[in-house]
């Protein structure tokens, strides 16, 4: 079932589920019912939601609007607004769903299950600002260009030294908005990026792009990726370690601070 493939991905991504509720076509506890449990359990850090509806009742608009400030909530925001095929109409109907309540409407269900990842281990972005910091020019654009699509801002930098290079983008003067680091960049240059990255202010979020030589985790590349998103547990961090899908995340070994690592520059 659709259900049992969901919680299989989850536990391949090492994606913790407080709670797992599938309604079918009636129950005597809805999605009202739930979001409000969710809300105030302490085990539950994020709510992921996919439901098909032709009614949003004020009820359930107002229980997801009071569970979105306690907690980021994502959900399937083209089947909940029951537009059917009309695209206008749902554009239309999502974007007044998430300005209401501050929820998070994704596309697909596997962009559920991948901002699920994100939002359970890290904190939800302050801004739209985003860094995006790798050595592989060609993930980096990907990368970039799936940020800006998806309503992201890159921030301006540069960043890089030593064998570090930048970006220019004509529309910006000049101005760096990602950073690419040559393929031999080391875990120090890394460093030094993230830590002027994380300085600027305009940055609320940062993806990591590595392209490891031999296809082989670089563990000093991810204890830099983990000690700087411990040192700025107020930006949301994601890495992206291609050809290198041995673990879905990077761990400081204390378990705290983990950071969602993906398979490609466009999935977060």
């Amino acid at each position: 079932t659709l259900a049992a493939a969901i919680l299989e991905r989850a536990e391949r991504q090492e994606m913790g589920v407080s709670t797992f509720v599938e309604g079918g076509g009636s129950v005597d506890v809805g999605a009202t019912d739930m979001l409000s449990f969710w809300t105030e359990d302490d085990r539950t850090s994020a709510v992921l939601l996919y439901l098909r509806s032709t009614v949003l009742r004020s009820r359930f608009l107002r229980a997801t609007r009071a569970a979105s400030l306690v907690k980021p909530v994502a959900v399937l925001g083209h089947l909940l607004v029951g537009a059917g095929g009309d695209v206008a109409l749902t554009r239309r109907r999502v974007g007044a769903l998430t300005r209401q309540t501050g929820i998070i409407s994704v596309g697909t269900l596997e962009q559920l299950v991948d901002i699920g990842r994100v939002l359970a281990d890290q904190p939800v972005p302050r801004d739209r600002g985003v860094a995006v910091i790798g050595n592989s020019e060609s993930a980096v654009a990907l990368a970039a260009d799936a940020c800006v699509g998806s309503g992201l801002v890159l921030a301006h930098g540069p960043y890089p030294e030593g064998n570090g290079a930048t970006i220019p983008n004509p529309g910006t003067g000049g101005r760096a908005e990602r950073v690419t680091l040559t393929f031999r960049a080391t875990a120090r240059e890394y460093e030094s990026a993230l830590e002027k990255a994380c300085a600027d202010p305009c940055v609320s979020s940062v993806l990591v792009v590595h392209a490891p030589p031999r296809l082989i985790r670089s563990e000093e590349v991810s204890d830099v990726v983990a000690a700087a998103s411990a040192a700025n547990p107020e930006i949301c961090f994601a890495a992206v370690m291609l050809g290198a899908d041995d673990a879905p995340r990077i761990n400081r070994g204390d378990g705290a601070h983990q950071v969602p690592v993906f398979s490609f520059p466009e999935h977060p």
